[in-house]
């Protein structure tokens, strides 16, 4: 017998036990998970020759009313526009978490999520703040169990400030510093010339 759970790519094989009058039976322990279990019984003969029955779906109902549990992590107060804002949170559940998401929105505008990552045993996700904006950014976290019971954070500010424009390059300084001198150099070269001109003519 092959089954799994889901959508999962983990199919579990077993074999099944025979009890004689061509019957076979295989006692399965349903995981704590809300995910149907899917089936496929195989069947090979002595010969080699193999069979199968089409895929088969048996719903678990889940007796889950226990919300998860979980924990955010550092939230900047302020960043500037055009930076990245990394998150991060924990989130446990007596049975198993389905998603962990983070909602989120400027100042007046739309409400827009986020689905955040499991690396290891932390979620994260970041959130490109838009150039041009300026103002209070908002985001609520979301935590939903497979049970189908979710919890919220509460809501989190930040300021959000314009980018310091940068300073021009010290070689661009330096050349307009150069160019001013050059001049002021062809300036005074063209005032001793007329001086002398002038001599020049009264003599």
């Amino acid at each position: 017998m092959e089954y799994w759970y889901g959508e999962s790519d983990d199919h579990i094989n077993i074999s099944m036990k025979y009890n004689g009058k061509h019957t076979w039976t295989l006692t399965v322990t349903v995981a704590k998970t809300a995910k149907p279990i899917y089936y496929i019984y195989h069947a090979v003969d002595a010969a080699g020759n193999w069979a199968e029955e089409s895929k088969e779906e048996y719903m678990i109902y889940l007796e889950d009313e226990v919300p998860p549990t979980f924990s955010v992590g550092d939230v900047p107060t302020k960043v500037k526009a055009g930076e990245k804002v990394t998150l991060t949170a924990t989130a446990t559940d007596n049975v198993a978490i389905d998603r962990v998401w983070v909602e989120y929105w400027f100042g007046e505008g739309e409400h827009k999520g986020v689905e955040m990552v499991l690396e290891e045993s932390l979620y994260t996700c970041e959130i490109l703040v838009p150039e041009n904006f300026t103002g209070t950014m908002h985001l609520i976290f979301h935590i939903e169990d497979e049970g189908g019971n979710w919890v919220s954070s509460a809501q989190y500010n930040i300021t959000v400030t314009a980018e310091k424009k940068k300073p021009a390059p010290q070689y661009a300084l330096i050349g307009v510093v150069a160019g001013i001198a050059a001049v002021a150099v062809v300036s005074v070269l063209l005032l001793l010339r007329r001086k002398k001109h002038r001599r020049e003519e009264e003599e």
